[in-house]
């Protein structure tokens, strides 16, 4: 393989696009992108953002988080994403979730449970119970393992339009809950 530079989005030359983690986590957005480009024109609009996330199983986001997301996400202000926009969005949000979920994996274990949801809460000022935590971590945990890998965390927030803690927390403390509503429970 030859170790030319090749020129990224900014016209910048870049040794990381030859990173095969680069290159494989560029492959996901596009895939991801692909998925929601319902009408194949190489754009996604909010309608085909709102029904993709839907056939993909992501009832939690709101019309008016996809609202938000699109709005923050099209650089170009033209109402719908391109490829390169949704991935260059994505690249940066998801690298603001991974700051925050190494915040909340206060043993750097790699993945959040519980307890360290309970201090998380703490710190903000929010005081739950330990069901309370270990529903908020149920809600993510794709895999039943009682805790939370980077991934869940990523793929669960990926269309939150925020990544600020406060933010994110409220969301998932109000999502649970309604969730729990809907479901019966207390």
């Amino acid at each position: 393989m030859s170790s030319e530079n090749i020129s990224t989005a900014g016209g910048k030359e870049s040794k990381d696009a030859l990173d095969p983690l680069v290159v494989a986590e560029s492959n996901r957005l596009k895939n991801l992108f692909e998925k929601l480009d319902l009408n194949r024109d190489g754009r996604i609009d909010s309608e085909e953002l709102a029904e993709g996330l839907h056939n993909m199983g992501y009832f939690h986001i709101s019309k008016e988080q996809i609202e938000m997301f699109l709005q923050r996400s099209d650089s170009s202000e033209s109402g719908d994403l391109s490829l390169q926009e949704f991935v260059e969005y994505l690249q940066k949000h998801e690298k603001q979730l991974h700051f925050v979920f190494s915040k909340l994996d206060t043993n750097k274990d790699g993945r959040v449970n519980s307890a360290e949801i309970k201090v998380a809460f703490k710190n903000l000022g929010i005081s739950i119970g330990v069901d309370e935590a270990e529903k908020l971590v149920s809600r993510i945990d794709d895999d039943n393992s009682l805790d939370i890998s980077f991934e869940e965390w990523r793929d669960y927030l990926m269309f939150h339009p925020s990544s600020n803690i406060d933010d994110i927390i409220e969301y998932w403390r109000q999502e649970s809950y309604l969730t729990q509503m809907d479901h019966g429970e207390d």
